[in-house]
């Protein structure tokens, strides 16, 4: 239970650190992208305004954009196309950009007059073409590949940063866990050994309890008041033993001897074992089982299962009700599925039925004969063997237990 409860708080912690590490490094990437594309649109309006002659003008068209710097224009790799109002290509200005030759930048212009769209981006280039006042048109093409190489230096940089920084973060975090987690430890194995302590120290008045009713009959012979210490005796003796097999089951956990074994016969066998105790109650007891469905794990502890969730179906089943049993494969799993009708559903959600001493209806007291933790032991067992169980209700008078192995 300690390691489990480790790794649940070095999952969760490590979860937490990677959104907040995403979060980050996604804010840190969309800004930078943010800037870039901004900074390539604010050159863009200076060149077009000034139809690649920067000198005469300064500010974007309208003057709602910021004013760009004499340095960033001049460092912009540029070409620019002109045609007059018959589509004849007046000029071509390539002197601010080694990228592409002049008839290179023909071909582009060509192209981007053809992609019938005023603005975009062709290879590394992204143009704009505005009508002049003359009915022509002036392109210009932006060279954009220094601006998204650093876009993708920024990105991997960051993406590098961020797997140092989880990897540090779940080394420090695994680290620290034992620490964090050592209060809820030491507070858990108290239990386990409170519950140890006791069930040795109540064995003996019990036992005495015992033989004392046992002397008192053979002088007095059997009374109800006998048989009732007896009955509320070996109640006890059955409540202890089953705790103290729960508080050792996690330390038995790397000592246990998994075999595989048939599923579906071992379920069948337990199950007539139960029919005469559904019968007494009217309930039908169904049973499908595919065959061959074989699992790897204790044997003894699957019956041990298989019996705590029959018995309990059988207690709480409705009159002339039913009760119906399911073995199946799915995938790799087995699946063990008991469903049993009720009169009334309990008033709580499903996960709370296996809780310890639990309690959904006040109504459900001693008389079933239960301990109140039948169903905890049913899912420490899983849990043990690797596998799950799970309840849920089905309609209004349908409960359903899963085990999943």
């Amino acid at each position: 239970m300690i390691a489990a409860l480790q790794r649940r708080f070095v999952v969760s912690a490590m979860i937490a650190v990677t959104i907040l590490l995403v979060v980050v490094l996604g804010a840190v990437n969309l800004t930078n992208y943010a800037m870039t594309e901004r900074y390539g649109d604010r050159l863009m309006e200076v060149l077009i305004e000034t139809e690649g002659a920067p000198d005469r003008s300064w500010r974007a068209a309208g003057g709602e954009l910021p004013m760009a710097s004499r340095r960033e224009v001049l460092e912009a790799r540029y070409f620019l196309l002109r045609w007059n109002d018959n589509g004849d290509l007046l000029y071509t200005d390539t002197e601010h950009t080694f990228a592409v030759t002049p008839q290179e930048a023909i071909d582009y212009g060509r192209e981007a007059l053809q992609s019938n769209v005023l603005a975009g981006d062709l290879e590394q280039f992204r143009f704009r073409i505005v009508p002049t006042r003359d009915d022509g048109a002036v392109a210009v093409f932006l060279d954009m590949s220094a601006q998204r190489r650093s876009v993708g230096t920024v990105f991997w940089a960051s993406l590098l940063g961020g797997i140092v920084c989880w990897i540090a973060m779940f080394i420090l975090v695994r680290a620290l866990s034992r620490r964090a987690i050592r209060p809820i430890a030491e507070n858990i194995e108290r239990q386990k050994q409170f519950v140890t302590d006791a069930g040795h120290e109540i064995k003996t008045p019990l036992a005495i309890i015992l033989a004392n009713t046992e002397a008192m009959e053979l002088r007095c012979g059997e009374t109800k008041w006998s048989r009732n210490i007896r009955a509320q005796t070996a109640r006890l003796s059955g409540l202890m033993e089953n705790l103290l097999m729960l508080a050792k089951m996690d330390e038995q956990r790397a000592q246990l001897v998994r075999q595989e074994f048939d599923l579906s016969a071992l379920t069948q066998e337990q199950a007539e074992a139960f029919r005469p105790g559904a019968e007494l109650r009217g309930a039908a007891l169904e049973i499908s089982a595919e065959p061959g469905v074989t699992v790897c794990a204790v044997r003894e502890q699957i019956e041990q299962v298989v019996t705590i969730l029959l018995d309990n179906a059988v207690k709480y089943v409705s009159e002339n009700g039913a009760i119906r049993l399911f073995v199946r494969r799915e995938g790799r799993s087995a699946v063990l599925q008991v469903k049993n009708t009720c009169d009334a559903l309990p008033n709580c959600p499903p996960e709370n039925l296996f809780d310890r001493f639990y309690r959904a209806d006040g109504a459900r007291t001693q008389k079933t004969g239960g301990y109140g933790i039948g169903l905890a032991m049913a899912q420490t067992i899983a849990h043990v063997n690797g596998g799950a169980i799970k309840a849920a209700y089905e309609g209004e008078h349908v409960i359903s237990m899963t085990v999943r192995l």
